[in-house]
């Protein structure tokens, strides 16, 4: 009996120091398993103890067993950790992510990483930041595409500042957006392609009949080849395309492709002006209404190759403008009355293009050699006759019917008639009839013909110098 007792004393200590008193407060170096440590629920605020399988003291906190050293983040991951864990400070110190030494990545106020500068959206102190710092020169932020063959969405600096998003589009061609140039020459570059004629497409997104796409215009090759030419087409695909959620719908298959350089379905408009004085033009200008007594000053031609201004003269007077070259090549400085005339810069001259200074001439008119019928200036047609003057004259000079010319009386028998317009030669026709007064055989004959006049002399059957009425006929073709 005495030695049943004995062992009991010896064993009862061991079992009941196995066991975890949750009412204790236990110091280091008791130990325990998770299930041991989870198992007490009741333990006073404070206790502590190290956890076997965490490999970390934990202390209950009235609750839960909390590791002492939760601020500590594992290479190998971390578990169990509550949501409002963070890795980062409390205080105003700049936090880095490093990878062989280089501070790839910070955190913190734009002051406190040294980025506030006096440029406009770079003066706020307090606003938090995010820096891709790379090796301080340049950084670069890629992201995964497995869809892509080449080229792998990447944005990325340059040594000269330039700040660029590079990546694949269709899985083997490019797209390139992103500034480049050097000091104070920048640019702003939009890129696509690889090998065809892959376009820049603009468009826009509406929901009210579903989710859908129209196209607002596009820029692209004329075709696929190194040498195609530049193709801009605007509302060429005005149809509703429903949005690819997978974005892998076809660029150029179902869609028209501009046929010129520019192609527009749909109307433009250009700027017009009313003068109100003296005007020079500018690139600001291209339709002009002169409304009074105004003079135009055109810019220099070498200046604006291709340009052109349509300029219309609505006064009763010609008005005057710049030197241009006229429909046959000769230098011009005025804008007739009640006309309408077309310019365009050569580079070196400005050259009418329009069919004459005045409106627009008609086109139904035969150009035929033999054609008597001409074009005014105001579009209508009329009949350039061969007969250029006639007229019947008095014995005393004075002229009782008489068009395209004058008509003087030199002295006995000898009249002047002189012509209202130049004749080109002086070999035009006149003929001459005597208005006859019972005389008998008297002759008319005309001397000193020249392009703008001719004399006639009249004579009775004497050859003696009379006064008669005669009819005129000058004829000119």
């Amino acid at each position: 009996m005495k030695k049943t007792v004995l062992i009991l004393l010896l064993i009862l200590p061991r079992i009941i120091f196995s066991q975890i008193d949750e009412f204790s407060v236990m110091g280091l170096p008791t130990a325990a398993t998770n299930v041991e440590m989870n198992g007490v629920t009741a333990a006073a605020t404070g206790a502590i103890l190290y956890n076997l399988e965490e490999s970390k003291i934990f202390v209950f906190d009235g609750t839960n067993w909390v590791s002492t050293t939760n601020d500590n983040w594992l290479v190998d991951g971390n578990t169990g950790l509550p949501a409002t864990s963070f890795l980062g400070h409390t205080d105003d110190v700049k936090m880095e992510i490093r990878s062989n030494n280089l501070p790839l990545l910070q955190f913190g106020r734009r002051q406190t990483l040294g980025l506030t500068q006096a440029y406009p959206d770079y003066t706020d102190n307090d606003q938090p930041m995010v820096h891709i710092n790379g090796d301080g020169t340049t950084s670069a932020l890629q992201f995964a595409a497995s869809g892509a063959d080449f080229y792998k969405p990447m944005f990325f600096t340059t040594t000269n500042g330039s700040f660029r998003l590079k990546g694949s589009t269709g899985g083997t061609d490019l797209f390139e957006i992103g500034s480049a140039g050097p000091a104070n020459d920048g640019k702003l570059e939009f890129i696509i392609g690889d090998d065809g004629n892959e376009p820049i497409v603009f468009k826009r997104y509406h929901y009210s009949r579903g989710q859908f796409h129209r196209e607002f215009f596009r820029v692209q090759g004329s075709n696929n080849t190194a040498d195609a030419t530049t193709r801009f087409g605007i509302n060429l695909n005005p149809q509703e395309v429903p949005v690819d959620t997978g974005y892998d719908d076809p660029s150029n298959t179902g869609f028209n492709i501009a046929n010129s350089t520019l192609q527009l379905e749909g109307s433009f408009s250009t700027s017009i002006t009313s003068t109100t004085g003296n005007l020079t033009l500018t690139e600001n200008h291209h339709t002009i209404h002169i409304t009074g007594a105004h003079n135009i000053t055109l810019p220099n031609a070498n200046t604006c190759e291709g340009r052109i201004y349509i300029l219309k003269n609505s006064t009763n007077a010609n008005r005057t403008i710049s030197t241009y070259r006229d429909l046959t090549n000769s230098n011009q400085t005025i804008i007739g009355s009640e006309s309408v005339l077309w310019i365009k810069s050569d580079g070196t001259n400005w050259q009418q293009i329009n069919n004459s200074a005045g409106s627009s001439a008609g086109g139904i008119v035969s150009t035929d050699t033999n054609n008597d019928i001409t074009v005014g200036t105001d579009s209508g047609a009329f009949f350039d006759s061969p007969v250029k003057a006639m007229g019947k004259v008095a014995a005393n000079g004075n002229a009782l019917r008489i068009n395209g010319a004058t008509v003087t009386r030199i002295n006995l028998g000898r009249y002047r008639v002189t012509l209202g317009t130049t004749r080109s030669t002086a070999n035009y026709i006149v003929q001459l009839t005597i208005g006859r007064q019972n005389d008998r055989d008297m002759a008319a004959t005309v001397l000193n013909q020249t392009t703008n006049r001719f004399d006639v002399n009249i004579t009775d059957y004497l050859g003696d110098r009379i006064d008669r009425i005669f009819y005129f006929t000058v004829i000119d073709f």
